[in-house]
């Protein structure tokens, strides 16, 4: 998957690849939630922290069950990978 790149359907600005539409399999950016029909899916938001794209352990639960995932601390906030 490929994120952070500029999206193809919305030539606006900041329209970057930070989403990802748990419902559909695709990343997505901000204005693909509002307009593109993926408004009641599940949409995960991705961050870059160092290089990584990363999701907030917080985010994550809400959709998916993370009991056995691993994850990391920065800033008291717990990331995955």
């Amino acid at each position: 998957m490929i994120f952070f790149e500029k999206c193809l359907s919305h030539d606006l600005p900041k329209n970057e690849l930070n989403r990802f539409c748990i419902t559909c399999e695709t990343s997505i950016c901000k204005h693909c939630v509002k307009d593109s029909g993926h408004k009641d899916h599940k949409v995960l938001t991705i961050y870059r922290h160092v290089y990584q794209d990363v999701v907030p352990i917080s985010e994550m639960e809400i959709h998916i069950d993370c009991d056995n995932t691993q994850s990391y601390n920065c800033n008291r906030c717990g990331l995955c990978l």
